[in-house]
């Protein structure tokens, strides 16, 4: 707003013109259904989902993937995320950067244990992330970073996130450590990929 007051004589012309501009829709928003945007991937997995389905039912297996429905979504939208689709007992959502993905994966795996100290229906989850240029085309998103970040996601254990180097690489905040947990071998890829566990600073 500075930068337009200084450029104009008229406040109320500058003030008119800005406004014009940044109501006007992003070049790069219209480009991203066809292109390539950079984007930070999540995944979140309940761990044995199925076994949990035997051992409480379909009803209490759905009350558990409504609590970790509720936790992911209060943390996509406390860090700028997006859901782009629920995969039945986990969701894929999409960031900014690095610095919301990972925190938002921090406030997920505090509230969990939050939760089940608290209820019952105890359950874990699993997080990956990796960051990168993925494809966006009908509200989806596709791509080798996609694919990796779930790849990431599987190589997690229970109440555990972890990361891609890309995503520890581009990581600017001061919430996460990270620890490197080794290379792994990740089915479609043809060399084995160093991942990373999170843990809060806080």
């Amino acid at each position: 707003m500075l930068d337009f007051v200084k450029d104009e004589s008229s406040i109320t012309g500058s003030v008119a013109r800005a406004l014009h501009i940044w109501s006007e829709k992003p070049v790069s928003a219209t480009r991203a259904q066809a292109g390539k945007n950079v984007h930070a991937l999540m995944f979140t997995d309940i761990v044995s989902s199925t076994r949990l389905t035997q051992e409480l039912g379909d009803i209490g297996a759905q009350q558990i993937v409504h609590a970790h429905n509720k936790i992911v979504r209060t943390a996509l939208l406390n860090n700028y995320g997006k859901e782009v689709k629920h995969m039945g007992d986990g969701i894929m959502a999409v960031f900014p950067s690095s610095n919301s993905a990972v925190e938002g994966a921090i406030e997920i795996q505090k509230q969990m244990a939050a939760y089940n100290a608290r209820d019952d229906l105890e359950f874990h989850v699993r997080i990956g992330i990796n960051a990168g240029e993925a494809i966006s085309e009908e509200n989806d998103l596709f791509g080798t970073v996609v694919q990796l970040a779930a790849r990431v996601c599987a190589a997690a254990s229970g109440d555990e996130t972890l990361v891609s180097m890309a995503v520890k690489e581009t990581y600017a905040g001061k919430r996460a450590a990270f620890t490197s947990r080794g290379v792994r071998d990740m089915k479609g890829f043809d060399a084995p990929v160093e991942v990373f566990a999170v843990t809060s600073r806080q």
